[in-house]
């Protein structure tokens, strides 16, 4: 026996080590081990046979076992390193080994003694951590055998939940396996994870613990031998802000493809669903097949990125549009994606238009978003259309796109476009094709356009009720009647629109417009009025007649579109105003008071328009 009190070793101090043992009959036996230390305490035993060189041993710790780093390897000091605690962890068990021949004084003891090793132990922590990633408790037996470690019923527990591991690593062929069950939150694994991995998982967010079990196997230092297979499920949560009520899959990694199959993800009474999504890390792709979701686009746009969120913030659905998505998505370059999109829901609203019901086609390929087969309900009538959008991450998103309206109502339309209220009438067909525009620059539009009004009524509009008056004062109500129809083509260069032949005719007028308005709403155009050009039978006559009366209706049209202003082109002689209103006019003529002049009648006097 032997007693050792205040003993020191480098930075290992022992208040006290007791010693105790025998020899008998060829064994050497150690019957007492015991010590206290700084860091905690150490009992056991041990027991060698000499002849056959077998040794037993037993052992119970609660040492903390951080303080042998010095003794050990760089290997196994860098090993013991990954794991902390703030108490010295409980360690109980028994084993026993083979030394080497004792006449081998180069004795390889990895290759002969290391294979001979058995344990079987049992361990305990409290307040430890793996490579930074905490635990309140962990327990765990643990055996080795012919160079195999098994913890074959490891469990930590969180103030969250549980890990449950079986684990076996083989320490001959690196091999390893780990079979798991967890209700802990992930966001706790943060510390073991690299920058890229942590900033990953920093957009995650667990209101409770998602519930996961699967395997995973490998071998050690070989990360493209890593397989798994896991089944997981996931219940309020978010990704990037964007919320989830449930989320479930079966999964299985081999040789760097991650592959999802039947995820379904539920966000209130919103779905997505797939029958597979494969996420293959070499290719830097995740491939869809037959994808369906009726959740709000732009969630799941922001959910893919910022880039993808904003490209999609126009584009908006009052309710979730029923879309089916196959293809695949970069991983990192958002210009090798190409995934094809049908979109069937509404209502939709894009720029000034909304429109209750919209299906079409979308690919998305690299840069390039192209929408086909559009078709939609709108305003009262049909639409058709298809548009290109070049996504960009520094500039501006440039697009085009080609619109074509069949009897749509003109008043609802007017108001969507100019957010005020009117009173107009009509149903319009035509066709609006932008073939440059910007996304945050309205000024810049270029294309063309031709519109076909029917049975409307239009003089709300300022600019088209500018001579209502005038031509009221020849025969009241002719500048208020309706419009049997009106067309007109014209183009667009840098958001200024210009006709040279909008015409719109009535049973008793006729209108023609030329000029330019911009999408600010100034006007720079030119009207004249033909009254009773298209009367039934006589308006070829009349209009013959009254043909120098019609110089008395082209004005010169300024301001914008809701506050016009007008200015007559020509100062006709009363002589040829006569015809409008003959009986004031002759009086007027020779009246003494009239001095004269040469001056409008009191009607245009009255009526005319202010330049």
């Amino acid at each position: 026996t032997a007693d050792l009190a205040d003993l020191q070793a480098g930075e290992l101090s022992a208040k006290k080590i007791e010693l105790g043992g025998d020899w008998r009959h060829a064994a050497l036996a150690l019957t007492r081990v015991s010590g206290e230390f700084d860091v905690g305490t150490f009992t056991g035993s041990a027991r060698l046979d000499v002849p056959t060189r077998a040794v037993t041993f037993d052992l119970d710790s609660r040492f903390d076992v951080h303080k042998l780093s010095p003794l050990l390897t760089e290997k196994a000091a860098a090993w013991l390193a990954k794991y902390s605690w703030e108490l010295p962890p409980q360690i109980s068990g028994h084993g026993a080994v083979k030394l080497p021949a004792w006449t081998n004084q180069t004795a390889n003891w990895r290759g002969e003694v290391l294979p001979t090793l058995q344990l079987d132990a049992q361990l305990a922590i409290t307040n430890g951590a793996y490579l930074g990633a905490p635990a309140d408790w962990a327990v765990s037996h643990v055996t080795y055998t012919n160079l195999v470690w098994t913890l074959p019923d490891l469990v930590a527990g969180r103030p969250e939940g549980l890990l449950k591991i079986y684990h076996v690593a083989d320490d001959a062929t690196h091999n390893y396996y780990f079979r798991i069950d967890s209700t802990i939150n992930p966001l706790a694994l943060r510390p073991m994870l690299n920058e890229r991995q942590q900033r990953g998982l920093d957009y995650c967010e667990f209101n409770e613990p998602p519930r996961i079990s699967g395997e995973v196997w490998g071998r050690w230092h070989d990360y493209e031998r890593i397989g798994a297979r896991a089944r997981v499920a996931i219940t309020n949560f978010a990704f990037r802000g964007q919320t989830g009520s449930s989320l479930t899959t079966e999964l299985q990694y081999t040789n760097l493809v991650m592959q999802f199959f039947h995820p379904q993800l539920f966000r209130g009474m919103q779905t997505v669903t797939a029958d597979a999504i494969v996420a293959d890390f070499e290719a830097g792709r995740i491939y869809f097949t037959n994808g369906f979701s009726t959740a709000e686009p732009l969630v799941i746009a922001r959910a893919i990125g910022p880039r993808t969120g904003h490209s999609l913030e126009p584009y908006e659905f009052k309710s979730p549009p029923t879309v089916r998505v196959t293809g695949y998505a970069p991983m990192w370059d958002m210009a090798e994606s190409d995934l094809s999109f049908h979109v069937d829901g509404g209502p939709f609203a894009w720029w000034r238009f909304k429109l209750p019901h919209l299906t079409g086609d979308v690919r998305w390929r690299g840069d390039s978003l192209v929408l086909t087969n559009v078709s939609a309900r709108f305003y009262d009538g049909t639409a058709r259309g298809h548009a290109e959008f070049k996504l960009s991450e520094d500039e501006e998103t440039k697009y085009s796109f080609f619109l074509e309206a069949l009897d749509a109502n003109l008043a609802t339309l007017t108001t969507d476009l100019t957010a005020r209220s009117n009173r107009l009438e009509g149903r319009l067909t035509g066709w609006l094709d932008i073939t440059n525009a910007v996304s945050d620059d309205t000024q810049i539009w270029n294309g063309s356009t031709s519109l076909r009004l029917r049975d409307g009524l239009i003089w709300d509009v300022p600019v088209f009720g500018v001579l209502t008056q005038p031509l009221s004062a020849l025969t009241p109500g002719i500048g208020l009647s309706r419009v049997s129809e009106a067309r007109a083509t014209g183009f667009i260069t840098n958001s200024v629109a210009y006709t040279d032949d909008l015409e719109m005719r009535a049973p008793a007028l006729r209108l023609q417009y030329r000029g330019t308005v911009d999408f600010a709403g100034r006007v720079n155009a030119r009207v004249e009025a033909e009254p009773l050009r298209d009367a039934w039978l006589i308006g070829p006559v009349l209009n013959l007649a009254l043909k120098p009366m019609t110089k008395a209706f082209e004005y010169k049209v300024t301001g914008t579109l809701s506050e016009p202003k007008t200015e007559p082109l020509h100062q006709l002689p009363k002589l040829m105003l006569m015809p409008l209103h003959p009986l004031q006019a002759l009086e007027e003529l020779f009246s003494p008071e009239s001095g004269g002049t040469n001056a409008p009648s009191p009607v245009f006097r009255d009526v005319s328009p202010s330049p």
